[in-house]
């Protein structure tokens, strides 16, 4: 029957750890010494002791843990590996991170590129997450060791047994091998060699001792000459390290004086990002100013737009505040031309009567007469007293174009009344228009201190055509109008113009007479 041999294969890979010395007050992990592989073969019995502190962790009886047995991606690999434990291992003076496995038959390459993609996963959130978190105590300090293997590197994979299946392993004769006792000697080669040589003569091996002491002395001697020459090498090696010593402290006092200008850099680079912000802010302002500016010169130009309406509605109103004391005064006239002819026809009443009052034959018929009657009739309605109904008519007729008249008169005071309101509402509002251009326009001058802007010239020739009105008036300061006014010599002050009221003293005759 076949013999099966049970593989045994190491994967190396590369171990990382930081170094926080005794007494330090460092407490961020980025602050420490960072150490590699050649740094931590010093510490190697410290870091394997605590790997296989992790490796038996919660594990039962104290066993170490099989990482296989958390390992579910493939399941002809499963099969192939047996076990896999975790260790540390010296090789060429670098300490690395070990993964034992224990294969029942050998991995191809694809499937030894799974394992490693599982050790990855293990050894940053795994397996290997718990050892980084632990600190290892060790001479100076301590360290926290990180199993690594990233980009540009990869396991090195040896394996320590026969990677095929075995055959069936024959007994072999084993020859004599005369013992020799090597205590006495104390390491001389030659005091070894003879007793050897003895020993083999005594063995009926005399050729072969002799062959064997003479392939031994010139080992020995090409020992020596390469001994010499590894000397000498590395005495040459040693002048060749110190050389590269003083090149690599030029180079890092090169390194030192980059860094200290890429600093300098980057605090002129931080001054002029500063010097920059600062223009483009004041850039920003200024653009704000001129924007606000623009706005408040159309708000002059609207001032100036309403001051300008206001304007022309103050001579509208002043227009028709003229047309309306015009009108008064006409309808005074023509009601004092109405009153006289009631006067006169009530003189003619009286003359009249005073004529029939000496006629006999009408006496009689003049006493019957109403007065007040004939009055508001125009007649007595006697046709006998022809003279007397003519004076009644005239006088019916005067009275009523007094009527006509006074009803005229006090339709014109309302007109005037109404022309006063306007003015003094127009007076009102091209004070409001001033005040909101010359507001406008101080505005404006705020942000062109240099400038001459339209709307100050158009300010200018407003302010020398209008008139410097009260910003009010008052219905005292206007004509008052109606059967109680007195207008006669009244004085107003418009807009800076004095006006004289064309009043009608009308008003105390007319009431006596009607």
């Amino acid at each position: 029957m076949p013999i099966k041999e049970k593989i045994e294969v190491e994967m190396l890979s590369p171990l990382m750890a930081e170094f926080i010395p005794d007494y330090s007050d460092i407490v961020d992990l980025d602050d420490a010494e960072p150490l590699e592989g050649p740094d931590l073969v010093q510490y190697q019995p410290s870091i394997a002791e605590k790997v296989d502190e992790i490796n038996r962790l919660g594990m039962p009886d104290n066993q170490p843990c099989n990482l296989i047995d958390y390992f579910n991606r493939n399941k002809d690999i499963k099969e192939k590996v047996e076990r896999i434990t975790m260790a540390v291992k010296e090789q060429d003076g670098v300490l690395y991170g070990c993964a034992n496995l224990t294969l029942r038959e050998n991995l191809t390459p694809e499937e030894y590129r799974v394992v490693g993609q599982y050790l990855r996963g293990q050894y940053s959130d795994g397996w290997g997450e718990s050892l980084e978190q632990r600190e290892i105590k060790v001479d100076g300090g301590e360290l926290y060791l990180h199993f690594y293997v990233g980009a540009g590197s990869d396991f090195q994979i040896q394996v320590k047994a026969p990677e095929n299946e075995m055959q069936e392993q024959q007994p072999k004769p084993n020859p004599s091998r005369p013992k020799l006792k090597l205590l006495g000697h104390d390491g001389n080669i030659f005091s070894i060699l003879g007793d050897a040589a003895r020993l083999l003569r005594r063995a009926g091996k005399s050729e072969q001792a002799n062959e064997a002491y003479d392939n031994a002395t010139a080992s020995v001697k090409d020992l020596a000459a390469k001994r010499d020459a590894a000397q000498a090498d590395l005495a040459n090696k040693q002048g060749s390290l110190d050389e590269a010593k003083k090149a690599d402290d030029a180079a890092q006092a090169g390194v030192d004086k980059a860094q200290a200008a890429d600093v300098q850099a980057a605090t002129a680079l931080s001054d002029a990002k500063q010097a920059v912000a600062a223009k483009t802010q004041a850039l920003s302002d200024a653009q704000a100013k001129a924007k606000a500016a623009e706005g408040e010169l159309a708000t002059a130009h609207k001032a100036f737009e309403r001051f300008a309406g206001a304007q022309k509605a103050v001579d509208d109103a002043k227009a028709a505040y003229d047309a309306a004391v015009a009108g008064v005064a006409d309808a005074q006239k023509q009601l004092e031309a109405a009153n006289e002819a009631v006067v006169d026809a009530n003189l003619e009443i009286v003359k009249a009567k005073a004529e029939l009052a000496s006629d006999e034959a009408l006496k009689a018929d003049l006493e019957a007469v109403d007065h007040k009657a004939s009055l508001a009739a125009g007649t007595t309605g006697n046709e006998k007293l022809v003279k007397l109904n003519a004076a009644y008519a005239r006088y019916k007729t005067a009275v009523d174009a007094a009527a006509g008249l006074k009803a005229a008169l006090s339709d014109a005071d309302a007109k005037l009344s109404d022309a006063n309101d306007a003015y003094a509402a127009a007076l009102a509002e091209l004070g409001d228009a001033k005040d909101a251009l010359a507001a406008a326009q101080a505005e404006y001058d705020k942000y062109h201190p240099k400038a001459e802007p339209q709307a100050k010239a158009q300010v200018a020739q407003a302010a020398a055509k209008a008139p410097v009105a009260k910003k009010k008036a008052t219905s005292a300061a206007l004509a008052q109008t109606g059967d109680d006014s007195a207008l006669a010599g009244e004085v107003f002050v418009i807009g800076g113009i004095t006006l004289v009221a064309a009043g009608v003293t009308l008003g105390d005759r007319r009431r006596k007479q009607m």
